[in-house]
């Protein structure tokens, strides 16, 4: 199985119990999605590679009271027999909590990603903005007010590239000046 393992683990009160740290992350790892461990003290020892007389002392260290808990859902113990009647399987008391814990974490780490990538694309795409719109809806694309035919008035070349040419183009077309009233073409 996979786990995640929280560094507050190290600032808890079982950090000054080694063996039982040790044990108690084994578990985590052996637990099933539900936080069960449906196994004997021999087949942790087993699959963990350690004396089974230290499986057996830290369990009981882990199943008793902790006053000095953070959480103090059955007084702070951190595991709890399946059942009164056989000395072994146990359900981890916190481990729900824990693993909704992860996925919070998760999802906050997913949306941080992906707003950090939409603001990324939004940065690239602002350096790409057109300078001048005249190309995109060119003035003779309709007939003009004057009457005239837009085919017949239009320009050599079918896309205005400067204020400078729309002016000569208006001028020529309409008749008028090339007098504007912004700041001059470069």
């Amino acid at each position: 199985m996979y786990v995640k393992i929280f560094a507050q683990i190290f600032d808890s009160s079982i950090v000054e119990k080694p063996e039982a740290r040790f044990t108690f992350m084994d578990l985590l790892i052996l637990a099933d999605s539900d936080g069960v461990v449906d196994m004997t003290h021999e087949a942790i020892s087993r699959r963990t590679n350690r004396p089974l007389d230290l499986i057996r002392s830290t369990i009981m260290e882990l199943e008793s009271p902790d006053h000095r808990s953070r959480t103090k859902d059955a007084d702070g113990a951190r595991l709890k027999r399946l059942d009164a009647h056989r000395d072994w399987g146990w359900l981890i008391i916190n481990y729900d909590r824990f693993r909704n814990m992860a996925t919070e974490l998760q999802r906050r780490e997913k949306t941080r990603l992906r707003v950090k990538k939409h603001r990324e694309r939004i940065r690239s795409s602002a350096s790409g903005v057109t300078q001048c719109n005249a190309h995109v809806t060119p003035p003779y694309a309709s007939p003009s007010p004057l009457g005239k035919s837009a085919e017949k008035t239009q320009p050599e070349s079918t896309e205005v590239k400067t204020i400078e040419q729309l002016a000569d183009w208006k001028a020529s077309t309409f008749g008028t000046s090339k007098k504007r009233n912004g700041p001059k073409a470069k």
